[in-house]
């Protein structure tokens, strides 16, 4: 599969993401972008989007480039850190780095920024690659 096929598949065949609005925007070899839409539902009694809503656009944002090697592939660690209240935003972008590649476990930076590119929130990932590829459904 290629890059473009892999993020197709992941915008069209990873429903809680899909349903938040989270658009894959790039990926290549342990890298992605992703992007989604602040919506009013998305926001909290602060008026700032959820922190839920940021943990899990960063979750799918390194499981898209944990998946540019063609496996599906799961969560096992995270070290996450909110660093400022996503306000009067209309846009948010996630960017996923890998450090590092092993045989199963891979290491991703993450880093989201709001549409003003002010950086909201920042993690380190480990994701474990599953046995199963991706296949073009």
């Amino acid at each position: 599969m290629t890059y473009e096929e892999i993020r197709d598949y992941l915008n069209h065949k990873n429903p809680f993401p899909n349903k938040l609005g989270v658009v894959i925007t790039e990926i290549r070899e342990g890298y992605a972008t992703a992007e989604v839409p602040v919506q009013d539902y998305m926001t909290n009694g602060a008026s700032s989007v959820h922190g839920g809503m940021l943990f899990t656009l960063c979750d799918t944002t390194c499981g898209a480039a944990a998946a540019s090697y063609q496996y599906k592939t799961t969560t096992v660690d995270t070290s996450f850190y909110y660093l400022r209240p996503a306000l009067h935003c209309s846009k948010l972008r996630a960017v996923a780095k890998e450090v590092k590649h092993g045989k199963r476990i891979m290491v991703f930076d993450l880093e989201v920024f709001d549409d003003a590119d002010t950086l909201l929130c920042k993690g380190t990932f480990s994701m474990m690659q599953l046995k199963f590829p991706i296949v073009n459904e």
